[in-house]
C-alpha cells in the first residue's frame, strides 16, 4: 500500500468528509433508482478461526451467497483477500463451543460483532444474514475513509506556537571599582538576544556610563557580544546567567592630576577590552518582564576590576 502524502489536518478531515458524503449520496441515489444496483458489489472474504469453523468454511460461503441473492445481489464472496474490500471472520475457538462473527473492512475497521447460537447450520445462516445486512459498500468505504483520515490527523503533531526568537533588555546600571581608581559610575545598558537553542541566546550589548566630577570625572563606553542562558530572554526562566566581552573605551583625567588653577588639562582616552559576567533574576511572564542583575567586570585599559548592579525591563521583539 502506498504511504499517504503529508497534508494539513484540516485538508485531510475536509477531504474525508467530502469523500464520505459523496459515497453516502451515491448509495442513496442507488437505493432510489429502479432496483438495479448501480454501485459496485460488496465483495466478502471469509476467514475462520478454530478447527470447527475451518471445516464449515465452504458451507458458510454458500450461505452468504444465498443471503446476498435474497437481498438483491448487492454482495458476493471473493476467492482471495486481494479481491475483497470486506472481511467476515467466523470464530469457533471460544470456550464451551461458542461461535462468533466479526465483520470488518479490509483496513481493519469493525462493522459489527455477533455471538451465534443454535445448531451449526443455524449459526451459519445467522452469520450469513448478518454479512448480507452489512453489505453496503458505500457506507463501509465511507467509514474506512474517515478512519484513515482521522488517524492521519492524530499522527500529525499540532503546530507549536512560534517562540520569540529575538528579545531586548534595557537597564539602568551602577558600578564601582574595587581598586578605587575610578569613581562610582551610572549609565545605561542595552542588550539584544537571538535564540540559538532552548533557553540559550547569543547577545550583542552596548553600554555607556559616566561618574564623578571635575578632575575626577570619567566616562566609559562598551560594545561586545556574548551568550545568555535563561533570564532575561527566556520568558519562563526566573533566573539566568550571561557573559559578554568586547571593546571598551575609558576617558578620565590622569591619576594624580592636581587642581592647578588656570592649567588646561585634557582627559586621557584609553582603548582596551573588557569581560563581564552577570547573574540575573526576573519575573517570569510573557511580554514585558522586570529584571535585576549583579555584575562583575574587568577592563584591560586602564586596568580595572569592578562590580555593579542593574535594574531593567526585558521584552520580545519577535
Amino acid at each position: 500500500m502506498r504511504s499517504p502524502r503529508h497534508r494539513h489536518p484540516c485538508a485531510l478531515v475536509g477531504g474525508a468528509l467530502a469523500a464520505a458524503a459523496a459515497l453516502l449520496v451515491a448509495g442513496e441515489a442507488s437505493a432510489a433508482g429502479d432496483g438495479a444496483p448501480s454501485s459496485p458489489m460488496a465483495r466478502w472474504y471469509v476467514e475462520t478461526t478454530g478447527a470447527a469453523c475451518e471445516s464449515r468454511r465452504d458451507a458458510f460461503e454458500r450461505e452468504i451467497r444465498f443471503a446476498c441473492d435474497a437481498v438483491g445481489g448487492s454482495c458476493g464472496v471473493a476467492a482471495t483477500s486481494a479481491e475483497a474490500g470486506l472481511r467476515a471472520v467466523l470464530d469457533c475457538s471460544g470456550p464451551d463451543g461458542a461461535w462468533s462473527l466479526v465483520t470488518r473492512t479490509s483496513g481493519g475497521t469493525v462493522l459489527s460483532s455477533l455471538d451465534l447460537s443454535g445448531t451449526d447450520d443455524d449459526r451459519l445462516r445467522e452469520a450469513a444474514v448478518e454479512v448480507a445486512r452489512d453489505a453496503t459498500p458505500e457506507r463501509s468505504l465511507a467509514i474506512e475513509t474517515l478512519r484513515f483520515s482521522l488517524s492521519a490527523e492524530q499522527a500529525t503533531p499540532p503546530a507549536s506556537q512560534p517562540s520569540h526568537s529575538l528579545g531586548l533588555a534595557i537597564g539602568g546600571t551602577t558600578s564601582t571599582g574595587i581598586d578605587k581608581n575610578l569613581p562610582a559610575m551610572f549609565g545605561v545598558h542595552l542588550l539584544a538576544g537571538l535564540e540559538v537553542a532552548r533557553s540559550a541566546h547569543m547577545t550583542l550589548g552596548l553600554a555607556a556610563e559616566a561618574g564623578g566630577g571635575g578632575l575626577e570625572a570619567a566616562r566609559a563606553f562598551r560594545a561586545g557580544a556574548g551568550v545568555a542562558f535563561g533570564a532575561p530572554f527566556d520568558p519562563q526562566a526566573p533566573v539566568g546567567f550571561a557573559v559578554e566581552g568586547g571593546l571598551s573605551t575609558m576617558s578620565a583625567y590622569p591619576a594624580g592630576t592636581g587642581a592647578a588653577s588656570g592649567v588646561l588639562i585634557a582627559p586621557v582616552t584609553s582603548l582596551g577590552v573588557y569581560g563581564q559576567g552577570t547573574f540575573l533574576v526576573q519575573w517570569p511572564r510573557d511580554g514585558l518582564r522586570p529584571f535585576a542583575a549583579l555584575t562583575a567586570s574587568a577592563l584591560s585599559q586602564p586596568v580595572h576590576i569592578g562590580a555593579g548592579a542593574e535594574l531593567g525591563l526585558a521584552f520580545p521583539l519577535f
